[in-house]
């Protein structure tokens, strides 16, 4: 396990980041006080040089990080409100190499919820949004957690194209006509595959048990039934992509 922060009266979220340049992993702790004043700067663990202390890093401005994030090429992004109680309003980059930060804005109808998912997309961050039929959120509410379901009618893909101009490029996948059962369950992103497809999948189990792969060039989806799950007595899921078995990484962590 990690060593804990040790700060009292903090809200916390913690973000894993890679640097390909020196090799090295490392954890991004954010953390801030409960009553909304941001008091506190970010924190770095080094994983495998046998230290496994926290140090404090370059001081940002404020912001409030909310859901997940994702590594691209040794950039760390995760999406932030810049006022607490409100929705995403701003992409942050954390340079995993150097330690520092920097900031993208979002586009005005660009709306990142619990259910929007950040993406590579060819090396290029993306953003992966539900549209559904009952129209946008305001920035205010976006908290909420819907999900795939019979409303949605497309996804949408946000490309950051140039980060310092903040320019975003948009694009529109409508799901073919039919592709909704009446007993499938509500699925969420997982995220996108070196096959160029959207892989969907359900929040609990349920049997027969589905994983979902959207094509957005052919605008075709295929589902495809895992089996062994009968004797788990865990409702919740949790898929994951482009999983290499490999322990060397976690040996290298252990010994060092």
């Amino acid at each position: 396990p990690l060593p804990k922060v040790k700060i009292d009266r903090t809200e916390s979220r913690s973000y894993f980041g890679y640097d390909p340049v020196e090799k090295q992993f490392k954890v991004l702790c954010m953390t801030w006080c409960p009553c909304g004043i941001y008091d506190i700067s970010p924190r770095v663990l080094t994983l495998g040089n046998g230290k496994q202390l926290w140090r404090k890093t370059e001081f940002c401005r404020v912001h409030y990080p909310l859901f997940d994030g994702i590594c691209i090429n040794g950039v760390l992004y995760y999406p932030a409100a810049k006022v607490r109680g409100y929705g995403v309003s701003v992409i942050v980059c954390f340079d995993v190499r150097s330690e520092k930060f920097s900031f993208v804005n979002i586009t005005h109808d660009m709306v990142i919820k619990r259910d929007s998912i950040l993406i590579n997309y060819k090396g290029k961050l993306g953003v992966l949004e539900a549209q559904n039929d009952h129209g946008d959120y305001h920035p205010l509410f976006n908290y909420n957690y819907e999900g795939i379901n019979r409303k949605t009618r497309a996804i949408l893909m946000w490309i950051l194209e140039d980060g310092n101009k903040h320019k975003w490029s948009k694009r529109i996948y409508e799901f073919p006509n039919g592709w909704w059962e009446p007993d499938d369950p509500d699925l969420r992103f997982v995220g996108l595959i070196g096959t160029g497809e959207i892989v969907l999948s359900p929040y609990f189990l349920f049997n027969p048990f589905y994983v979902f792969y959207y094509n957005p060039e052919w605008k075709t989806i295929r589902r495809v039934e895992i089996r062994g799950f009968e004797a788990s007595e865990h409702p919740l899921v949790h898929v994951f992509i482009d999983y290499v078995e490999n322990v060397t990484p976690m040996k290298v962590l252990r010994t060092s």
